[in-house]
């Protein structure tokens, strides 16, 4: 995300699913998120000063436990504790920007929230998906390392990410999938764009690893991924937004356009979930409760 014009953005924009196989099925919907940076929470001048109540009730809010794991430590900490299993750390003179789902009326579910690395030049380090699965309410961070900083395009700032999918989100996906992972930023409309590829995958992704698919072009040809065969698209879900400074009045807005939008995403879940059995999708039990279950 570029640097921000007011250290709090309204990001509002709307929300698509579509799956493909082995069923078509697809919906969107309106949402309203929060760009906040880190600092914000982790200092506790700036979070009594800021027009969104933090670690506070209020009509929409902020609250460091609905953020990234250990929620005992700060986000700056806990971002680094993920960004180490990469060999990376947050640099001095670096921010984190948050991309999340506020808490309304004090209600809060967070499908996916992402925490965006800078370092002191503004240039994207790493991305963090955080994600939480339903109903079993685990929470899983992919650690997405831009090893090509800031890909160009006439739209913006674009990262591209490949990796294994190891973590079960949604009882009717299964596991054997890949990630492809698009993040365009920029200072209008900003897109977050993810697929689900069944079939032969970049080494990278079937590591399990992460890496930017927007290779120098000086690489030679030999050195970057090869795909034989093109995969198979199972899904795809796709974020996009526009931010703007938030103040009172649009958090009153928000409230009211928006109201218990948290609650409104989780009956979309199991709404989408009947509509999905009712289909015939086949289902998929939680890998490890089922192997840790009782014979």
């Amino acid at each position: 995300m570029p640097a921000p014009q007011a250290s709090i953005q309204l990001a509002k924009g709307w929300v698509r699913h579509r799956r493909y196989l082995p069923k078509a099925h697809h919906f969107s919907y309106k949402v309203g998120y929060i760009q906040i940076d880190s600092s914000n929470i982790d200092n506790p001048a700036l979070a009594a000063s800021s027009p969104l109540p933090i670690n506070r009730w209020g009509l929409i809010a902020i609250n460091r436990a609905d953020l990234i794991e250990p929620i005992n430590s700060s986000i700056e900490a806990a971002v680094n504790t993920h960004l180490a299993t990469a060999g990376l750390q947050v640099p001095a003179g670096g921010r984190i920007s948050i991309l999340t789902l506020p808490r309304f009326m004090g209600y809060t579910f967070n499908p996916v929230s992402f925490y965006t690395v800078y370092n002191a030049q503004q240039q994207v380090l790493a991305i963090l998906s955080d994600i939480t699965n339903t109903p079993w309410g685990e929470r899983h961070v992919y650690v997405h390392v831009a090893n090509t900083l800031n890909a160009l395009d006439n739209s913006g700032l674009s990262h591209q990410f490949t990796l294994a999918k190891n973590f079960h989100v949604s009882p009717f996906m299964p596991m054997n999938l890949a990630y492809d992972w698009r993040f365009k930023w920029g200072n209008g409309q900003q897109v977050i764009h993810m697929r689900l590829l069944e079939g032969p995958q970049p080494a990278s992704a079937a590591n399990g690893e992460s890496l930017s698919k927007k290779p120098n072009q000086n690489t030679p040809p030999h050195t970057r991924a090869n795909v034989t065969k093109p995969a198979q698209l199972v899904f795809d879900a796709t974020f996009s937004f526009v931010s703007s400074p938030l103040t009172r009045v649009s958090i009153w807005r928000l409230s009211l356009q928006y109201p218990l939008l948290p609650l409104l995403v989780v009956f979309r879940i199991y709404w989408h979930a009947l509509l999905l059995y009712l289909k015939g999708v086949p289902f998929y039990p939680h890998p490890h409760r089922q192997r840790d279950a009782p014979h």
